[in-house]
Order: structure tokens, then C-alpha cells, then sequence
């Protein structure tokens, strides 16, 4: 493996992650990966393809990984291409020209793969899929996304370390959002104090959401993904969802913040309802505990009267995994026989709100998922925060 410039995990990290693969391959029966990576919402759109080669792109890449061989790194963008090849541990890395899908298709051929099976991993797009269709029309396609991400769940000690950065750097950029907010900012002024905490340090911008409204008068109940320019008044509530990373690994910070005032006794009773939610899911995880059992206990969120509108517990690192458990009442997608294991990171996440939806709060960790339960790993406070005064 060669030495990069940028933070690497060790030889033995990526061989156990290649072996790991290559085993959920066999137990699959397919000869070959084509993995597929965008630079969607942080890059969290790399994160297959991040987990085999180091690399955060920005573009579409592509990945081919087969049973036996060595990987190759198709780059989409000429200029891209050095860059990905500091980065990345795969000693293939190249541009892909402008298809990547026709050098994955000749690495393929060479590699004597035009018949079996071989799995796609990622929403891989439609051309690349129809490239390889056609011109290997003995090679039988299957989805392997699921399969692939359900061995990015169980983090390594190494992974849970970075884990433990992105969450530094999250805890920073909610610190200086408590000192520095005041009344008439505009709410993209905010953006600028959350990512000028960790920038300095190494970290990255993952994501903020944010969205502030009137405690008296309120339009929102959740954070927004877009910043608008409302200016902040004495007497608002600040929901937020601000998650810092190191290369790739996000921490991850849920609070709201009440500006130059206290909380009203409506927005205390949904904090409180946040507060102990927060505290009897986060009990209930532990390593052989079933997601149907913490789905069980998140009914205390339905009996309160109020509701959620963001999933209350989620898989994290990089971007979104399983599980995604919400309550009964909301649940959506089944859950399955996922069960908890030592090592995972989950973000435990109440979002309460009324049932009009015009208000709520939301109060959340990065944790990880140890011998003795559920640990955060984020050190802000858990707190209704009081600031701009």
C-alpha cells in the first residue's frame, strides 16, 4: 500500500475490510463488484467506494473489484486524477476518460469476467449499467448495496477512532454556535460560525441544517437543509443538525438553541419530551438487542401526544446505514432482523413535534454501540441552550 498524503487507515484495516468483502462475494456467488460513487451531501456519496480506496472524490467514479485480483479506480474527471491517486490505496487508480463505465467494461475483459454474475453496489447509473448489458450479454447484474453497506456498519477500532474526530470537530462547530449567535443575524451568517469552528483544526464540512422561527409564532419544526436570510429575533427558537468530519468519518450534534430569552413552557414540555426520549432509546441499545425491540420502546414518543417527522435512530459512518427506526406509529420501511453488535455507530435523534408540525425540537448524539450499552460520542451537552445575550 502506498504512503498518502492524506490521514490512511492501516495495511491490516483494508485487508480485513477486502476479506470481509470478498466472503459476502462468495456467499453471493458473484465473480465481481461494480461500485459506484457520487459527490452527493458531503461526499457521503463516496462512502463505497471511500471504504476500498481512501479516496473522497467530488464526481462520478467508478470502481471494479473482483474475487480474486486487484481493484481499479476509475476516476470520472481528468484533473481529478492525481489528486485520487495521492489519496487512494488502490495501486489502480486512474481517470476513467470521459465513460467510465467503457474502461470498467475493459477491466472486466481483462480480468476474464463476461459471464457468471456480478453485483453492482450504489445507484449506479443507467448508461454504465446498459454498457456492460450489452457488451457482456452472458454476465447476470445483481444489486449487492445492501449486502456491501451491512459490513460498513461494524466499525473497527480504527474507524471508531476517526469516529471520535468527526465528533470533536462537531462538538466544536456547536460551541461556537452557542457563543457566537446573536439577535440580527441572518440565519447563512450561521453557517459561516459552524464551519469556521473546525476548518482551522482539519476538519470538514459534512452538513448543517438549521431553521429558526418565533417561539411565539412558529413556522418550523424541524432544521432546514437550505439557510434562508431571516434575521434572528430576540425570542427564537435555532433547531440544528451540524455534523463536522474527519476524511470521510462525521460526528454528529442535534440541538435547539433559544436566543435571548427562555424556552416557552410549550417548547420546555417538548424538550422535555426530546430529553427523555433520548435517554430511555439510547438505554434500550446494547449489542444483541433487536431494532424491533427499540422500535418498541420509541412508542413512549406516540403516547406523548406529539410525533416525529425525522427518523429517530439511524447507522452512521460514512453517511446513512442501517437501522432506521423511527416509532410504530411512523415506521415505514420493515426493519428486518437487524441486531445490534459492539462497534456500531448509530445517531440517536428525537425530533418531537406537534402534531400541525409548526413546532419542535430535536436533541441527538453520535454514539457507538459498546459492551455496556449505548456511548456518545459527542461531549457538547445535552441541553436546551440558552445564548445571544
Amino acid at each position: 500500500m502506498a504512503q498518502s498524503e492524506f490521514p490512511t487507515f492501516s495495511a491490516a484495516e483494508y485487508s480485513r475490510r477486502y476479506r470481509a468483502i470478498r466472503t459476502m462475494m462468495e456467499r453471493e456467488g458473484v465473480v465481481a463488484l461494480v461500485i459506484y460513487g457520487n459527490g452527493s451531501l458531503g461526499r457521503t456519496g463516496q462512502a463505497d467506494l471511500h471504504y476500498i480506496s481512501n479516496f473522497l472524490g467530488t464526481r462520478d467514479n467508478l470502481a471494479v473489484f473482483p474475487l480474486q485480483g486487484e481493484p481499479t479506480l476509475l476516476v470520472q474527471s481528468r484533473n481529478h486524477a492525481p489528486d485520487a491517486q495521492r489519496a487512494s490505496v488502490i495501486a489502480d487508480t486512474r481517470w476513467g476518460g470521459p465513460n467510465s463505465a467503457l474502461p470498467a467494461l475493459e477491466q472486466l475483459r481483462q480480468l476474464g469476467i463476461v459471464s457468471g454474475k456480478i453485483g453492482f453496489v450504489g445507484i449506479v447509473p443507467f448508461q454504465v449499467y446498459v454498457t456492460i448489458r450489452e457488451a457482456l450479454p452472458d454476465l447476470t447484474v445483481v444489486d449487492l448495496s445492501r449486502p456491501y453497506r451491512r459490513l460498513r456498519v461494524d466499525k473497527s477500532d480504527e474507524e471508531i477512532a476517526w469516529m471520535r474526530l468527526g465528533a470533536a470537530y462537531t462538538d466544536l462547530a456547536a460551541t461556537a454556535l452557542e457563543r457566537e449567535l446573536r439577535v440580527g443575524m441572518r440565519e447563512y451568517e450561521l453557517g459561516a460560525i459552524l464551519e469556521n469552528a473546525y476548518l482551522r483544526s482539519g476538519g470538514q464540512l459534512h452538513f448543517h441544517y438549521v431553521s429558526s422561527t418565533a417561539m411565539a409564532a412558529s413556522e418550523r419544526c424541524v432544521p432546514a437543509q437550505n439557510l434562508s436570510d431571516r434575521i434572528i429575533q430576540s425570542g427564537d427558537v435555532v433547531l440544528t443538525e451540524i455534523s463536522a468530519h474527519y476524511w470521510g468519518y462525521s460526528g454528529q450534534v442535534l440541538r435547539p438553541y433559544v436566543v435571548d430569552a427562555e424556552p416557552t413552557p410549550e417548547y420546555q414540555d417538548l424538550y422535555r419530551v426530546a430529553e427523555e426520549a433520548y435517554r430511555v432509546v439510547c438505554a434500550a441499545i446494547k449489542p444483541g438487542v433487536k431494532a424491533t425491540e427499540v422500535l418498541e420502546v420509541a412508542r413512549f414518543i406516540d403516547d406523548t401526544g406529539y410525533t416525529i417527522v425525522d427518523g429517530l435512530v439511524h447507522g452512521f459512518g460514512i453517511g446513512l446505514l442501517p437501522p432506521s427506526i423511527d416509532t410504530p406509529a411512523t415506521q415505514e420501511a420493515p426493519l428486518g432482523d437487524f441486531t445490534f453488535r459492539k462497534n456500531m455507530c448509530v445517531v440517536v435523534q428525537p425530533n418531537i413535534v406537534t402534531k400541525d408540525l409548526r413546532k419542535g425540537v430535536q436533541l441527538g448524539n453520535l454514539c457507538v454501540v459498546t459492551e455496556h450499552g449505548c456511548e456518545s460520542l459527542q461531549h457538547y451537552p445535552n441541553a436546551f441552550v440558552r445564548c445571544g445575550r
